[in-house]
């Protein structure tokens, strides 16, 4: 892919809104959930915040306030593990849509 390519890609993707209060992605938004989308496609363990921040390329400090923007949006959902204090996220149906909303945009670049 060109730089002009990957600029126009970027493009539009900050122009996709989401959710009830039709919020733009963001830069963090959209690594945990392509990060989120890569987790599910090819079958690996799900990771806690911790783990998924660190695949994402963002830091800790930003998941939470990430998670919360997602939640807000409707793109994913909490999955408790048996206890309590671990949070997992997973992509909803919607958030496999908007997914493949970006793939498709940036096939046709």
């Amino acid at each position: 892919m060109t730089t002009t390519q990957m600029l126009k890609a970027i493009s539009i993707v900050a122009q996709i809104r989401c959710g009830k209060a039709k919020q733009r992605l963001n830069t963090a938004t959209l690594c945990v959930i392509l990060a989120l989308y890569e987790i599910d496609k090819n079958d690996l363990p799900r990771e806690n915040m911790t783990a998924l921040a660190h695949r994402a390329g963002i830091s800790t400090a930003a998941i939470t306030g990430t998670r919360d923007r997602l939640l807000a949006m409707g793109l994913v959902c909490e999955d408790e593990d048996t206890d309590r204090r671990t949070k997992f996220l997973k992509l909803t149906d919607y958030g496999f849509s908007i997914v493949g909303d970006i793939a498709r945009a940036i096939v046709n670049i």
